[in-house]
């Protein structure tokens, strides 16, 4: 009779799994604070790569930036989530950033 208590773990260890795996952020990969500087790589319709957040030496293109935000070498401190998937853009589409998703940003 000892297969009740088995049977019992064997449950408890496939709930554990579906909480761990059932909740999990497919698209992000980490949450991350800091300090950053929004900038105007120029037009994306003239070969340019519209506006970036650089953060460290690091250009990163959010997924959501309001336009608001959107003034040339403003310093900001953000929380973002680093997204799955970049963009390109330039002549031949030759450079490359990766998406973030900005869940809070702050003037500094």
């Amino acid at each position: 009779m000892k297969y009740p208590n088995i049977m019992r773990h064997g449950f408890v260890a496939v709930v554990a799994l579906f909480l761990m795996y059932g909740c999990r952020k497919d698209s992000h990969i980490s949450d991350l604070k800091t300090d950053a500087i929004i900038l105007d790589l120029g037009n994306p319709a003239a070969d340019g790569c519209g506006w970036v957040i650089r953060v460290g030496n690091i250009d990163y293109k959010p997924e959501n930036l309001e336009s608001k935000w959107e003034r040339d070498s403003l310093k900001v401190r953000i929380n973002y989530d680093m997204m799955k998937g970049s963009y390109s853009c330039g002549i031949a589409a030759n450079i490359g950033f990766s998406y973030i998703h900005l869940n809070d940003i702050r003037e500094r």
